[in-house]
Protein backbone atom coordinates (compact mmCIF):
# COMPACT_ATOMS: atom_id res chain seq x y z
CA UNK A 1 0.00 0.00 0.00
CA UNK A 2 3.07 2.25 0.80
CA UNK A 3 3.98 1.84 -2.37
CA UNK A 4 1.48 2.33 -4.12
CA UNK A 5 0.72 5.95 -2.47
CA UNK A 6 4.30 6.90 -3.44
CA UNK A 7 3.79 5.78 -6.92
CA UNK A 8 0.38 7.41 -7.86
CA UNK A 9 2.29 10.47 -6.27
CA UNK A 10 5.11 10.73 -8.03
CA UNK A 11 3.13 9.61 -11.65
CA UNK A 12 0.73 12.62 -10.60
CA UNK A 13 3.86 14.79 -10.29
CA UNK A 14 5.15 13.58 -13.35
CA UNK A 15 2.19 14.36 -15.60
CA UNK A 16 1.36 17.37 -14.36
CA UNK A 17 4.43 18.62 -14.96
CA UNK A 18 4.38 17.29 -18.28
CA UNK A 19 1.18 19.18 -19.14
CA UNK A 20 1.50 22.26 -21.19
CA UNK A 21 -0.50 24.69 -18.90
CA UNK A 22 -0.40 28.15 -19.93
CA UNK A 23 -1.68 31.15 -17.52
CA UNK A 24 -4.05 33.14 -20.58
CA UNK A 25 -1.40 35.92 -21.10
CA UNK A 26 1.25 32.92 -21.39
CA UNK A 27 -0.65 31.58 -24.47
CA UNK A 28 -1.44 35.16 -25.90
CA UNK A 29 2.20 35.96 -25.85
CA UNK A 30 3.17 32.31 -27.63
CA UNK A 31 0.31 32.22 -29.62
CA UNK A 32 0.20 35.51 -31.05
CA UNK A 33 2.62 37.82 -30.75
CA UNK A 34 5.42 35.42 -32.03
CA UNK A 35 3.96 36.48 -35.56
CA UNK A 36 5.11 40.34 -35.46
CA UNK A 37 8.22 39.89 -33.98
CA UNK A 38 10.64 41.54 -36.28
CA UNK A 39 14.56 41.98 -36.51
CA UNK A 40 13.93 43.41 -39.81
CA UNK A 41 12.89 47.43 -40.46
CA UNK A 42 11.35 46.40 -43.91
CA UNK A 43 9.48 43.31 -42.80
CA UNK A 44 8.46 45.33 -39.35
CA UNK A 45 7.02 48.37 -41.60
CA UNK A 46 5.09 45.42 -44.29
CA UNK A 47 3.60 43.68 -41.63
CA UNK A 48 2.08 46.92 -40.05
CA UNK A 49 0.60 48.11 -43.52
CA UNK A 50 -0.92 44.77 -43.84
CA UNK A 51 -2.58 44.45 -40.68
CA UNK A 52 -3.97 47.72 -41.29
CA UNK A 53 -5.52 46.83 -44.57
CA UNK A 54 -6.78 43.56 -43.24
CA UNK A 55 -8.70 45.45 -40.76
CA UNK A 56 -9.80 48.28 -42.56
CA UNK A 57 -13.28 48.97 -44.08
CA UNK A 58 -12.26 48.58 -47.81
CA UNK A 59 -14.99 51.66 -48.24
CA UNK A 60 -12.27 53.68 -46.59
CA UNK A 61 -9.68 53.29 -48.93
CA UNK A 62 -10.92 56.28 -51.31
CA UNK A 63 -10.46 58.74 -48.02
CA UNK A 64 -7.24 60.81 -47.93
CA UNK A 65 -4.66 58.82 -45.04
CA UNK A 66 -2.27 61.36 -43.76
CA UNK A 67 0.44 59.83 -42.20
CA UNK A 68 2.10 61.16 -39.06
CA UNK A 69 5.63 60.58 -37.44
CA UNK A 70 5.46 58.09 -35.22
CA UNK A 71 5.72 58.96 -31.53
CA UNK A 72 7.53 58.15 -28.17
CA UNK A 73 4.29 56.64 -26.17
CA UNK A 74 6.17 58.87 -22.52
CA UNK A 75 5.97 62.04 -24.75
CA UNK A 76 3.24 62.81 -27.31
CA UNK A 77 5.20 65.69 -28.47
CA UNK A 78 8.34 64.29 -29.21
CA UNK A 79 10.11 61.80 -31.98
CA UNK A 80 13.22 60.50 -33.01
CA UNK A 81 14.76 59.31 -36.10
CA UNK A 82 13.44 56.09 -35.37
CA UNK A 83 9.79 57.49 -35.50
CA UNK A 84 10.49 59.57 -38.27
CA UNK A 85 11.75 57.06 -40.53
CA UNK A 86 8.59 54.57 -39.47
CA UNK A 87 6.04 57.43 -40.46
CA UNK A 88 8.44 58.07 -44.26
CA UNK A 89 8.26 54.25 -44.89
CA UNK A 90 4.18 53.87 -44.09
CA UNK A 91 3.41 55.99 -46.79
CA UNK A 92 5.05 53.71 -49.28
CA UNK A 93 3.85 50.93 -47.51
CA UNK A 94 -0.03 51.67 -47.42
CA UNK A 95 0.24 53.74 -51.28
CA UNK A 96 1.08 49.89 -52.23
CA UNK A 97 -1.21 48.63 -50.74
CA UNK A 98 -4.25 50.86 -52.25
CA UNK A 99 -4.56 53.56 -49.20
CA UNK A 100 -5.28 57.08 -50.67
CA UNK A 101 -2.21 58.62 -49.21
CA UNK A 102 -2.06 62.74 -48.68
CA UNK A 103 1.19 64.46 -47.62
CA UNK A 104 -0.19 67.39 -45.92
CA UNK A 105 3.95 68.89 -45.70
CA UNK A 106 3.29 70.37 -49.25
CA UNK A 107 4.19 73.51 -49.53
CA UNK A 108 2.24 76.38 -51.60
CA UNK A 109 5.42 76.69 -53.52
CA UNK A 110 8.87 74.43 -54.96
CA UNK A 111 11.72 76.23 -53.57
CA UNK A 112 14.82 76.47 -55.85
CA UNK A 113 17.80 77.39 -54.26
CA UNK A 114 21.35 75.81 -54.66
CA UNK A 115 20.62 73.24 -52.92
CA UNK A 116 18.35 71.47 -54.73
CA UNK A 117 14.80 72.04 -55.63
CA UNK A 118 12.31 71.21 -52.20
CA UNK A 119 8.99 70.62 -51.90
CA UNK A 120 8.30 69.16 -48.63
CA UNK A 121 8.81 71.11 -44.71
CA UNK A 122 7.98 71.45 -41.54
CA UNK A 123 7.54 75.44 -41.62
CA UNK A 124 4.02 75.60 -40.76
CA UNK A 125 4.09 79.08 -41.95
CA UNK A 126 4.82 77.40 -45.58
CA UNK A 127 2.39 74.59 -45.23
CA UNK A 128 -1.24 74.66 -47.34
CA UNK A 129 -4.04 75.75 -44.79
CA UNK A 130 -6.14 72.73 -44.85
CA UNK A 131 -7.00 69.33 -46.05
CA UNK A 132 -10.69 67.89 -46.40
CA UNK A 133 -11.96 64.56 -45.98
CA UNK A 134 -8.78 63.11 -44.34
CA UNK A 135 -8.17 59.86 -41.78
CA UNK A 136 -4.96 60.15 -40.21
CA UNK A 137 -2.55 57.28 -39.30
CA UNK A 138 -0.91 57.92 -35.65
CA UNK A 139 1.24 55.40 -34.19
CA UNK A 140 3.76 55.11 -31.11
CA UNK A 141 6.83 53.26 -29.78
CA UNK A 142 8.56 52.77 -26.42
CA UNK A 143 11.07 50.50 -25.78
CA UNK A 144 10.99 47.97 -23.39
CA UNK A 145 14.44 47.08 -23.35
CA UNK A 146 17.87 48.06 -25.12
CA UNK A 147 16.97 46.10 -28.19
CA UNK A 148 13.05 46.06 -28.77
CA UNK A 149 10.61 48.74 -29.51
CA UNK A 150 6.43 47.69 -29.13
CA UNK A 151 5.37 50.03 -31.46
CA UNK A 152 1.45 50.46 -31.76
CA UNK A 153 -0.32 51.67 -35.10
CA UNK A 154 -3.96 52.98 -35.80
CA UNK A 155 -5.66 54.97 -38.24
CA UNK A 156 -8.54 57.32 -37.28
CA UNK A 157 -11.21 59.29 -38.23
CA UNK A 158 -9.76 63.00 -37.84
CA UNK A 159 -13.01 64.75 -37.01
CA UNK A 160 -14.18 61.84 -34.56
CA UNK A 161 -11.02 60.39 -33.61
CA UNK A 162 -12.94 57.01 -33.63
CA UNK A 163 -10.44 54.07 -34.26
CA UNK A 164 -10.81 52.66 -37.98
CA UNK A 165 -7.68 50.05 -38.01
CA UNK A 166 -5.15 48.91 -35.71
CA UNK A 167 -1.62 46.94 -35.81
CA UNK A 168 1.00 46.56 -33.48
CA UNK A 169 4.52 44.78 -33.61
CA UNK A 170 7.54 43.97 -31.99
CA UNK A 171 10.87 45.74 -33.23
CA UNK A 172 14.31 43.85 -32.07
CA UNK A 173 17.48 45.57 -33.58
CA UNK A 174 21.23 45.33 -32.67
CA UNK A 175 21.20 49.04 -33.91
CA UNK A 176 20.66 50.94 -30.63
CA UNK A 177 21.76 54.07 -32.19
CA UNK A 178 18.39 53.81 -34.25
CA UNK A 179 16.56 52.57 -31.53
CA UNK A 180 17.98 55.62 -29.80
CA UNK A 181 18.30 53.22 -26.70
CA UNK A 182 22.12 53.33 -26.22
CA UNK A 183 23.67 53.10 -22.85
CA UNK A 184 26.69 55.11 -22.48
CA UNK A 185 29.37 53.27 -20.57
CA UNK A 186 30.94 54.93 -17.50
CA UNK A 187 34.54 56.44 -18.21
CA UNK A 188 37.28 55.94 -15.26
CA UNK A 189 39.18 59.22 -14.99
CA UNK A 190 42.78 58.34 -13.28
CA UNK A 191 44.14 61.90 -11.21
CA UNK A 192 46.90 62.86 -9.51
CA UNK A 193 46.24 62.66 -5.65
CA UNK A 194 47.53 65.88 -4.11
Amino acid sequence: MKYTIIIAFLTSILFTGCLNTFTPEQKYNTTTHTNHIHNSLHTAISDISSQLFKTTNKDLLKDNLVVTSFVLLDNLKDTSKFGRLLGESMISELHSKGFKVSDFRGRDAILVNKNGEFYITRDTKKLKDEMSNANILVGTYSNFDQHSMLVNVRIMNFDTGEVISAAKIVYTSDNCALLETCVKSAQMKIIEDK
